[in-house]
């Protein structure tokens, strides 16, 4: 493991930097995770002159963690269930998973 991989590591082992969640694939049966969670606003714009900000839930999820999201499968967090939507994308060195998600209604 290089050093930026045991940075990351140590990162998502930290009580200030990551949380606990489940992650349920295929939305059956969980796995216990650790994921920080980032929840920005998105704009969106169309027409040229309009735009739209959306609240967004995206998790970030080590890759050694969870070996392929996609959409579908589910997040709890806080004891709220998050569906992930789109497709999953790592960081630049393949270690984090973005994933981002709506809440489940």
């Amino acid at each position: 493991m290089g050093a930026f991989e045991t940075a990351m590591a140590a990162i998502f082992r930290d009580a200030n930097m990551a949380s606990d969640a489940l992650y349920h694939p295929g939305g059956s049966g969980s796995v216990a995770i650790r994921i920080i969670p980032a929840r920005p606003d998105e704009t969106v714009e169309f027409g040229g002159r309009n735009r739209i900000v959306s609240e967004t839930f995206a998790f970030d999820v080590p890759t050694s963690a969870v070996a392929a999201p996609v959409a579908g499968d589910e997040v709890t967090y806080l004891g709220n269930r998050y569906v992930v939507q789109g497709m999953p994308v790592r960081d630049e060195q393949r270690l984090v998973w973005r994933i981002e998600t709506r809440p489940v209604t």
